[in-house]
């Protein structure tokens, strides 16, 4: 009765998980914090559903196909390092340097992949042999060092969190235990699978995947019933947040981009924030920060909508000027960027902006 009940809900999970990331990345705008949760949510369907069919002992025909969770295991820590970071600098840019953390992972499924073209014999030993019998693998040392690789990146997000959130604030705002329940939790379940690997505890595996398998079901119906929670949780995560302006004269900053916007320093469409901060004297990290907290915008929707400015000047001025060749002129990359910045700031596409022109330059 329990093992039916273990193997039922980890496919669940398995299912949930998977129909999860697939709707997250249909219905949702492309941010990094998708891509980070897409990620996170498809490396752990995978995981759930290995540990599934082990639990039933249902494998491949195709040998490969029975350990493709020991490269999935690799990617879990990493999105989590991320999500951290995107939580709490909600202003921080998308850089490839992002990718970093993922490099193990991305290298061990490229290696995956020519071992089981060129050396498929090497996937002929099943994921249960180990527990059975303490034949130590290739692969299932792998599994070890991708739990491990895990750890070092929870002592990272712990890094992380301790040098940029106040945690007496948090703690007045109610947000501590949430955010260590968070954390603490992901690095003890890394811990507990970790010595079910080394003293061959498959049943430990087993009911451990379904108590995360529960955890999991139980946090995604409490946030759908309180979807008010996570904005409550997030306000309180940037109240808390640890200020690196302290010596900034605020105010002179403030007429210091003014200028620099007056010079139209936005017309360099590979204008990046280094560069706009390293213009007004501060470092990248505070001018995020400035326009985060202080102006209530990020880099992006600050420049844009000086970009967006200058463009409505040159329609009025020029009414038979072609769009694509304004975008490119104030700074935009393509023109589908230039549509999506203008409508947000004006609420119409720069055609219906233009149409609106016409009669007053027809007067």
């Amino acid at each position: 009765m329990l093992s039916h009940f273990m193997g039922l809900t980890i496919s669940f999970a398995a299912i949930f998980t998977l129909l999860a990331t697939l709707r997250g990345l249909v219905e949702r705008a492309f941010t990094p914090v998708v891509l980070w949760i897409a990620i996170l949510r498809f490396a752990g369907a995978v995981i759930f559903l290995f540990i599934y069919l082990n639990h039933q002992g249902l494998y491949s025909f195709y040998p490969w196909l029975n350990h493709l969770y020991v490269p999935a295991s690799w990617f879990l820590a990493p999105s989590m390092y991320w999500l951290a970071v995107c939580y709490i600098e909600p202003e921080r840019e998308f850089t490839l340097s992002q990718w970093i953390p993922y490099g193990p992972g991305i290298a061990l499924i490229v290696a995956y992949a020519a071992i089981a073209l060129f050396l498929p014999d090497q996937f002929a030993h099943l994921p249960v042999r180990y527990f059975q019998t303490g034949q130590l693998h290739w692969l299932d040392s792998l599994m070890i060092a991708g739990l491990m690789y895990g750890l070092v990146m929870y002592g990272m997000i712990w890094h992380f969190i301790g040098h940029n959130l106040d945690f007496q604030k948090l703690k007045e705002q109610g947000a501590l235990r949430v955010l260590i329940g968070i954390v603490v939790g992901g690095f003890l379940g890394t811990v507990f699978f970790l010595m079910a690997y080394l003293f061959r505890y498959m049943d430990g595996i087993y009911g451990g995947a379904t108590a995360l398998a529960v955890y999991t079901m139980w946090i995604w119906v409490f946030s759908a019933r309180h979807p008010h929670l996570g904005e409550k949780y997030e306000k309180a995560i940037q109240h808390a947040r640890s200020s690196r302006l302290e010596g900034v004269d605020l105010d002179q900053l403030k007429l210091r981009l003014e200028k620099l916007m007056e010079e139209k320093v936005f017309l360099d469409e590979t204008l990046s924030v280094a560069e706009l901060a390293d213009y007004a004297g501060i470092k990248h990290y505070q001018l995020s920060e400035f326009l985060n907290r202080v102006m209530g915008t990020n880099f992006a929707r600050y420049v844009n909508s000086h970009r967006v400015q200058e463009a409505r000047r040159l329609l009025a001025s020029d009414s038979e000027a072609s769009i694509l060749s304004i975008a490119y002129q104030c700074g935009f990359s393509s023109k589908a960027n230039f549509n999506l910045a203008f409508k947000t700031e004006t609420g119409l596409s720069p055609r219906d902006y233009l149409k609106s022109l016409k009669p007053d330059l027809d007067s």
